[in-house]
């Protein structure tokens, strides 16, 4: 399972997915908490559909 600050890990070495998510600067683990908690569960099921695509 993947935490915040893993994630803010994985940003920090993967510049070209900063680039593409356009980010200026690398959120603080908090505020991607607070982003993920305001996303509707449409949303949620959207990209689960599509990171099973992308696993098959």
């Amino acid at each position: 399972m993947t935490t915040y600050r893993d994630l803010v890990d994985e940003l920090i070495e993967m510049p070209r997915i900063r680039d593409a998510l356009d980010l200026d600067s690398i959120p603080a683990p908090s505020t991607l908490c607070k982003a993920f908690d305001r996303l509707e569960m449409a949303v949620w099921r959207v990209l689960l559909n599509v990171s099973l695509r992308t696993c098959r």
